[in-house]
């Protein structure tokens, strides 16, 4: 009767038991699964990356080189493609 009084504010489960030996090593399929997450996170930042400094980059002709960029539009459309 006392042990139905100790344990009766905790519940009883098999996880409770204390275990002496280490967990297991992560399977193969676990392995690839959390590699395939971190080259998508590595892909995502790369992308994030290369995206930001092109804009910047853009950015950075637009303001500095106007002249450049302007004889470029108004330069005459291209009459003849010659291919030899």
């Amino acid at each position: 009767m006392t042990e139905e009084k100790e344990n009766s504010g905790t519940e009883r489960s098999w996880r409770n038991i204390r275990q002496e030996v280490t967990s297991r090593a992560m399977s193969k399929r676990g392995r690839r699964r959390q590699q395939w997450s971190w080259f998508k996170a590595v892909v995502l930042v790369a992308l994030v990356g290369f995206s930001s400094w092109g804009i910047y980059a853009l950015l950075h002709a637009w303001e500095s080189d106007r002249g450049s960029l302007a004889s470029a539009v108004n330069s005459a459309p291209v009459r003849e493609i010659v291919v030899s």
